[in-house]
């Protein structure tokens, strides 16, 4: 066969740019495995043959297992270099970012082990003798043969070759039709040569396909990680040396053998050999045959060399496989105790309020590395600080400030808060809305504003329900001794007529600590011209009225009744006695008193203090009746 490159020419240039440039493969970790197999590889020339185990008709007659046939085996590649490539990415889920090996990363980063996705660019070869080229591979699950590719034919359909190609193999997805098989056509990127086989052109397609591994992640290290099921997504809990891999598992791939014909000068055509003879027919598409026989490897060592129809040396018992060792990609790195911002703070406070009126909020807020914090305000929302609190200094992480806040007009205002930490770094801002409108009247509110223990009307601060303030109260209601008499307020101050009088003074006569009667004594109750404190008149001393009766006569041993009363005297002031020795303490302003027996004449006297402190007395004679003897 002669080799001709010329149909896919400038598509291969362009697979080979491709590769040396490393588009579409540019990751921060990689690492590529490659292979030289120094062997001849021959392919199953197989009309009708679709597995190992077809079976085909040999020109004698006699049937036969179709790869046991010397003679449908023909030279298809030789000692292909095989790479393959592998990359993975560390990306840090907080920023998006790809890590390169040697970053370092805070305590806290959540971090993606990203293994690359499986591309067929991943897979390049080239081989020596027969075919040659530089076609990149295929992943397949099984490391099965590829899919060709569809096409749309627009040439006449020769049912005549339904009965030769009812033998042909389809490809993946085909029915055994005429019309399927010519609208099939190989991939352009497993295209390697152009080969005239003294009957027609083919183009020669050898898909290499390789079983994806599998792909695990391993850590180790002294940082700590806290990471998923999969290994691939970690969050770093504290600080160390990270010491990661991606691990490829060892895997297998295995060469196949797929051709198109065609002729030059535009039409193709499709040609059948059966041992002895070849049928050809015009058709306007190439086709894409073969079959999922893998390619194996010449044994006896016998050198390369090939003439059409040549018998050619018995081949290995199985498919050659493709074995691809275990690769591993080490990402290093450190993880260290970075600063963080502060959470976002809390505000408490009121959500309505009234004009001219302090209302207090608390910011509460924590720092992630415990830093201390303060709080910023915006009170305008412009997203200017307004206000630090503390105004100097920082508290401990969690720790509350209060501040307070009034507003002199009517409507809805919002604010907003953040925390700082020592370092300088804020957290994102928390917004608070109060909505202000017009007071109630403390004097209609039904508050005890002013402490007093009287709310509203009640109150004696108040004017009217239209009042604005319950304080002042007035001297006689306002707990104070505005007089400075010993008494505070009313009933208390007697200089104070009820709650609401403005004043306690001037004080009433018997509390003025003035003597207004001369009589030497001042106020109540030194005074006793005054009933109480609140009597307003120290009137001049009544005279004292004493009363004593008793019989002027009586007969010896006999004892008499006294009858006694006193007026405007002290109070139990009095004390009767007799010049018999009787003595009676008096209570009360009258009475009667029973003398003892009276042998002589006796003389009763009624002594009392009168207004005046003076003592006063009367007093009252019995006799005795003389007795007479007779002469």
């Amino acid at each position: 066969m002669n080799i001709i490159n010329l149909r896919h020419a400038f598509f291969l240039v362009l697979l080979i740019c491709a590769f040396f440039s490393g588009a579409g493969n540019v990751y921060a970790l990689s690492t590529s495995w490659n292979t030289t197999v120094t062997a001849t590889f021959k392919y199953l020339w197989s009309y009708g043959a679709a597995s190992e185990t077809d079976v085909c008709t040999l020109y004698f007659g006699v049937p036969k297992y179709c790869v046991d046939d010397p003679y449908r085996w023909a030279h298809a590649l030789q000692n292909p270099n095989i790479t393959i490539t592998y990359g993975g990415d560390v990306y840090n889920r907080d920023t998006g970012a790809v890590l390169a090996p040697g970053s370092t990363v805070g305590v806290g980063t959540r971090l993606e082990f990203r293994p690359k996705v499986f591309e067929d660019t991943d897979i390049y070869w080239f081989g020596t003798g027969f075919s040659s080229d530089s076609p990149y591979g295929h992943w397949q699950s099984g490391a099965i043969f590829p899919p060709e590719s569809d096409v749309t034919y627009t040439g006449p359909t020769y049912a005549s070759l339904d009965a030769y190609w009812a033998d042909q193999y389809p490809g993946p997805g085909q029915t055994e039709s005429a019309q399927e098989k010519e609208e099939s056509q190989c991939l352009d990127q497993d295209y390697v040569a152009t080969v005239f086989t003294g009957v027609s052109n083919v183009e020669v397609y050898i898909p290499l396909s390789v079983n994806p591994p599998t792909v695990s992640v391993t850590h180790s290290g002294t940082a700590g990680l806290s990471c998923d099921g999969t290994n691939k997504l970690c969050t770093v809990t504290s600080a160390g040396t990270l010491n990661s891999s991606f691990v490829f598992g060892a895997t297998t791939g295995k060469f196949y053998y797929r051709y198109n014909d065609s002729r030059f000068g535009g039409s193709n055509i499709v040609w059948f050999f059966d041992g002895f003879s070849e049928s050809s027919f015009a058709l306007n598409n190439p086709y894409c045959t073969g079959n999922t026989i893998a390619l194996r490897t010449l044994t006896g060592g016998t050198a390369y060399s090939y003439t059409w129809g040549q018998n050619l040396p018995a081949v290995g018992s199985s498919a050659y496989v493709l074995s691809v060792p275990q690769r591993t990609i080490a990402f290093t790195g450190t993880a260290a105790v970075t600063n963080q911002p502060p959470a976002v703070p809390s505000i408490s406070g009121p959500t309505t309020g009234v004009t001219s009126s302090s209302y207090n909020f608390t910011f509460t807020g924590t720092d992630p590395n415990n830093d201390q914090i303060r709080y910023g305000v915006d009170w305008d929302n412009n997203g200017t600080v307004n206000q630090w609190v503390p105004s100097s200094g920082y508290v401990v992480s969690g720790q509350s400030q209060i501040t307070s806040r009034s507003w002199g007009s009517v409507g809805t205002y919002t604010f907003r808060v953040l925390a700082q930490d020592s370092n300088g770094s804020n957290s994102g801002w928390r917004n608070h809305t109060i909505t202000i409108g017009n007071p109630t009247p403390q004097c209609a509110d039904g508050i005890d504003n002013d402490g007093d223990g009287q709310i509203d009307l009640v109150d004696p601060g108040c004017s009217g329900g239209a009042d604005t303030t319950e304080s002042p109260n007035p001297q006689c209601s306002d707990g104070i001794n505005n007089d400075s008499d010993s008494w505070t307020d009313y009933p208390n101050d007697p200089g104070c007529i009820s709650a609401s009088d403005t004043t306690e003074s001037p004080n009433p006569q018997c509390s003025d600590g003035i003597d207004n009667n001369g009589n030497g004594e001042i106020d109540y109750p030194a005074d006793l011209t005054c009933s109480s404190i609140s009597d307003n008149n120290e009137e001049v001393a009544a005279t004292a009225a004493l009363s004593l009766t008793a019989p002027s006569l009586v007969q010896p041993n006999a004892s008499v009744t006294l009858s006694w009363s006193a007026a405007n005297v002290q109070a139990d002031s009095c004390i009767l006695t007799g010049t018999n020795g009787n003595s009676w303490n008096l209570t009360g302003s009258s009475g009667t008193r029973t003398s003892s027996v009276l042998t002589n004449e006796t003389v009763f006297t009624l002594m009392c203090t009168n207004l005046n402190s003076d003592a006063v007395s009367v007093t009252a004679t019995v006799r005795i009746t003389p007795s007479f003897e007779e002469i």
